[in-house]
């Protein structure tokens, strides 16, 4: 008997798994999605039902009760909810994949509540856009559903990382990303803001990019941190310029007040004195130094809860 795969939403995400999926031969899928018959929304359901192929159901309990893996692509704010109306319908065997970007404790909540239907429970990070990758965007896998969810839709071209068996693995390590990568978005925006006001805008970029491309990521990484490590104080000061400047030309200093409070955070430790003034050979060395001093041996959290990742399996796919 083939997978019928069920989409619980039917958004931008649903939408672009289910069309790649499609064009790679995989014809049982169905959706359902609160709004079919309310406008605006009713219209873009309909017109990506039929682009993509995908059955439309009009109500929960029909795809859940007929899919023998269930994808929530819903939201995170929701996601227990869905879980909720979604468990009465579950059954041994079934899958159960949420892959709406939420906390950990989503996750492990959602998990409680799937679990004790039989079904088997799968936490989905989407590392990539949907509308470039679509079914073949990278995706992180964990829980008890995650080793199933790979073997049936690896065959179709999905790129699947299982990374552990306990739900909410996943997820953090997407929302952790994002402090990197939502984090430089907004320091490029007050950096660019900043510079423009000034007329500085492509000497400012001429600069960045020269430190940026003159090395490899690797050492940058160690050069940031290391750097940092040892010269904490002087950054401080120097941000407390870049504050009082940008407040003189009434430019928004959010992150780089954000900057300056990280950065007494790392001088607190007194990573120089560990140190003893030379700068370390890799970041790693800095984070196991602000281990010890943030947080006292007696105090760190036992492994458990999202817990430590142990073996990663490597890429499955193109």
């Amino acid at each position: 008997m083939s997978l019928r795969l069920g989409f619980i939403g039917f958004g931008e995400a649903a939408f672009h798994i289910a069309q790649g999926l499609r064009e790679e031969g995989f014809t049982t899928i169905s959706a359902y999605d609160k709004f079919w018959n309310t406008e605006p929304y009713a219209t873009q359901i309909s017109r990506r039902v039929q682009e993509s192929g995908v059955e439309l159901l009009h109500n929960l309990p029909d795809l859940v009760r007929a899919c023998d893996m269930i994808i929530s692509a819903t939201s995170g704010r929701v996601a227990a909810q869905v879980a909720q109306e979604a468990a009465p319908f579950l059954r041994p065997g079934k899958i159960f994949v949420d892959v709406n970007a939420a906390s950990p404790k989503t996750m492990e909540d959602v998990s409680s509540i799937v679990e004790p239907t039989g079904a088997r429970f799968v936490d989905v990070a989407m590392m990539g856009p949907l509308p470039v990758y679509k079914h073949r965007v990278p995706m992180l896998a964990c829980g008890s559903g995650a080793d199933g969810f790979r073997e049936l839709l690896s065959p179709y071209k999905m790129r699947i990382q299982v990374v552990g068996r306990h739900p909410g693995m996943a997820s953090a390590i997407k929302l952790f990303r994002s402090i990197f990568m939502k984090g430089i978005a907004a320091i490029l925006i007050e950096t660019l803001v900043a510079s423009r006001r000034f007329q500085v805008e492509s000497l400012i970029m001429d600069s960045i990019r020269e430190t940026m491309e003159e090395t490899s990521f690797a050492n940058l990484v160690n050069r940031f941190v290391c750097g940092t490590a040892i010269h904490s104080d002087r950054r401080v000061h120097e941000m407390e310029d870049v504050i009082a400047t940008l407040d003189s030309l009434g430019i928004d200093s959010g992150m780089s007040r954000a900057t300056k409070e990280k950065l007494a955070w790392v001088n607190a430790l007194r990573l120089k004195d560990t140190f003893g003034g030379e700068t370390p050979s890799s970041y790693q060395e800095v984070l196991d130094a602000i281990d010890r001093a943030s947080r006292p041996s007696e105090n760190r959290r036992q492994e458990g809860r999202i817990g430590a990742p142990g073996r990663v399996e490597p890429w499955v796919g193109p």
